[in-house]
This record gives structure tokens, sequence and C-alpha cells, in this order.
């Protein structure tokens, strides 16, 4: 998985008074498994997968009901990095865009609450 650039035809002037054509096809990855870290992600995907074993249907159907709750229950960073990891099939991918959109969401609201807070606080303003 690496983003190729492809080089291709060149115009060389030479002393003869035409141009030599150099005609190159090169293929250089940008990108690199590497350097964007997939072999880790790979790793932290599959021990997700062993610590959880036969638990994910559940875990799954938990973060189902958190979703159509959010009033009630909050979604964690840990239970977010969780279903990334565990993501196989359409359906785990939708859940987890739902989760992410959800974990969003609350923490723009908590943001809010806490600068609330800190305003009352530094303006000396009793809730």
């Amino acid at each position: 998985m690496a983003l190729f650039i492809k080089h291709v035809g060149f115009n060389f002037p030479t002393n003869f008074g035409k141009a030599l054509a150099v005609s190159m096809t090169q293929y250089r990855t940008i990108y690199g498994d590497q350097y964007l870290g997939l072999d880790g992600y790979r790793r932290t995907k599959m021990r997700a997968a062993d610590q959880m074993g036969s638990v994910k249907a559940k875990f799954c159907d938990r973060m189902q009901q958190y979703l159509e709750q959010p009033d009630k229950n909050m979604i964690f960073t840990e239970d977010l990095k969780s279903i990334v990891h565990l993501a196989e099939t359409e359906e785990d991918v939708t859940l987890a865009l739902k989760m992410m959109k959800q974990f969003n969401q609350q923490n723009k609201e908590m943001r809010c609450r806490y600068k609330i807070m800190f305003d009352c606080v530094s303006l000396n303003i009793k809730l």
C-alpha cells in the first residue's frame, strides 16, 4: 500500500542542434508502509483481535446500544480505538464511523462546558 509517482519523457538539448529524446518510466514510492506506520497498525489490530476474542460481537452490540442512547452513555477513547482495530466488515466500519461522530460531538459539548466553567471561575461568577 504505497503511493507512486511516475516520471516520463524528457528532452535534453545537445550540441548537434537536435534534441535528444529520452523516454524513461520510473516509479518511486512517496509513502511506504513503514513511513505510514502500517506495520504497527497491523500488529495492534492482531493484538486487539486476540484480546477481544469471542467477545467482539457483544462489544459491537454494546457500542450500538450506546449510540442509541447518547444522553446516557459516553464513548471513550479506548472504545473508539478498539472498534477501529476490530473493524472487518462494512457493518463494523459503519459502526466505527457513527462512534467517531458521536465521540466528536460529545467532546465538543464537554469543551463548551469546561470553557463556560472556566470563564465563570475567572470572572468570579457563582453557578
